[in-house]
């Protein structure tokens, strides 16, 4: 069973870090690190093909391209999330090489992380009415990518940014990323991570905490702001006792957070 502290992702070493103004691939002008993840760096850059504007590079784990099948992997699913077009999804616009440096192209979204949000609230934690909102959105963006055959895998609050005019963008880069996991990632994986963050945005910690330095608390603590019957699904999937396949839909319809459903960008993209 995983917890809080795992994904269903293997963690790689990530590509050696890159300073300002290094030029990537003869367009992209870094300009500064945005994060470090489990899975490399981002860093903001401009674009100097496209008017000047703002994008975000993730540097590829060597080992996600070393070998030539992983690769194609690797590139097959990054098409896939490459087609998505979401209000709630992080557009990817291109992937490129540059000697040793491989790098997916993003929009940039300049907002925090739903992780920094939660950790900066503490020992406050979100009203009910923005933590249904934001796991609505997370949610439209889980079903519209399971209907086009894309599981991320890896849903958590670090993958998750809202902006300062309150529009949510889920991360999927760590979809293409899946092809080296050690077992196939399904979508029952995602309704679980959407469960954890379900579980963290209202009692304000995650479902597992650690208690000894060697264990995790084996069950999360009720809510009692739930029903018995919201309680029981929730507490179901986290744990995974229940051999049910629930969707993302299914899921959000128990909860009473269902959105209104997965709508697609209307224009040009």
């Amino acid at each position: 069973m995983l917890n809080e502290g795992t994904s269903t992702l293997q963690q790689t070493a990530p590509p050696p870090a890159i300073g300002p103004d290094v030029v990537v691939r003869g367009r992209y002008v870094v300009v500064e690190q945005l994060d470090h993840g489990r899975f490399g760096s981002v860093y903001r850059a401009t674009d100097t093909q496209g008017n000047g504007r703002s994008v975000a590079l993730l540097m590829v784990p060597p080992e996600a391209v070393r070998a030539e099948a992983v690769l194609e992997a690797f590139m097959r699913e990054l098409a896939r999330v490459q087609a998505l077009r979401h209000p709630n999804i992080v557009k990817v616009l291109d992937f490129v090489r540059d000697g040793d440096l491989h790098a997916v192209v993003m929009e940039y979204v300049d907002g925090e992380s739903l992780r920094a949000i939660v950790d900066s609230l503490r020992p406050e934690r979100l009203w009910e009415r923005d933590a249904v909102a934001l796991v609505r959105a997370i949610g439209d963006a889980l079903v519209y990518a399971h209907a086009r055959g894309v599981v991320h895998g890896d849903v958590r609050l670090e993958n998750v940014i809202v902006t300062a005019q309150h529009e949510v963008k889920v991360l999927f880069t760590s979809a293409c990323l899946a092809s080296s996991a050690p077992f196939a990632v399904e979508p029952r994986d995602d309704v679980r991570g959407l469960a954890c963050i379900v579980y963290e945005l209202l009692a304000g910690e995650p479902p597992f905490m650690p208690q000894t330095a060697n264990g995790w608390q084996a069950k999360p603590k009720r809510l009692k702001n739930l029903t018995r019957r919201q309680w029981s699904v929730l507490r179901a999937v986290l744990i995974g006792h229940d051999d049910r396949m629930y969707s993302v839909s299914e899921f959000l319809d128990v909860l009473g957070a269902v959105g209104a459903g997965a709508t697609e960008e209307r224009g040009p993209g």
